[in-house]
């Protein structure tokens, strides 16, 4: 994973506030490129607005929820601009900023997470059993009210969904997901 930062400087009456472009493209699989990001997220202010461009295959789980939970808590206004394909866990990335905007013949791809694991079969089928509940969890949350219970179902049951640019349900989605502001969901 990749992600870059581009810092702009703007006044706007007697707040002092900054703009900070990030790109995330890239497999989502590295914590110290997500610390670097997430610490900066942290340290912005309700007056700071951040614009997150996305180009991603998504990655890791664990990484991808370290880079939502900043998103989330973070005081900047993020605004989620998708500029090529987004998938998987960078789709969820993008559902859990302020503001979604896409790019022409851009994309949001859900689908039910991949995994791999080896070990002692016990230990395998509890951690397979808690990594379900844990993922799941945090795909319901993440993705409602923007993807309906029955797509949330079919993806749960192997099925992927691709919500495209100019899908005619996409602005009623976003305005129901985004309606009521950071975290109003």
């Amino acid at each position: 994973m990749i992600i870059t930062g581009e810092r702009k400087m703007s006044m706007n009456l007697r707040v002092l506030s900054q703009h900070v472009e990030f790109t995330l493209y890239d497999s989502i699989s590295s914590f110290s490129d997500a610390k670097e990001f997430t610490e900066k997220l942290g340290a912005m202010t309700s007056e700071d607005k951040v614009t997150l461009k996305v180009n991603s295959g998504g990655g890791r789980i664990d990484v991808g929820h370290m880079i939502v939970q900043a998103i989330q808590k973070t005081k900047a206004h993020v605004v989620c601009h998708v500029v090529h394909a987004s998938y998987s866990m960078a789709s969820l990335i993008a559902l859990s900023c302020d503001e979604l905007i896409f790019e022409p013949h851009t994309l949001l791809m859900f689908h039910n997470y991949s995994s791999g694991s080896g070990g002692k079969g016990g230990a395998l089928v509890q951690g397979v059993l808690s990594s379900d509940e844990f993922i799941k969890g945090i795909f319901f949350d993440i993705c409602t009210p923007f993807l309906t219970k029955a797509e949330m179902n079919n993806i749960i049951n192997d099925k992927d969904l691709y919500i495209k640019w100019n899908d005619p349900t996409l602005q009623t989605r976003i305005a129901r997901h985004f309606k009521g502001g950071k975290n109003g969901r």
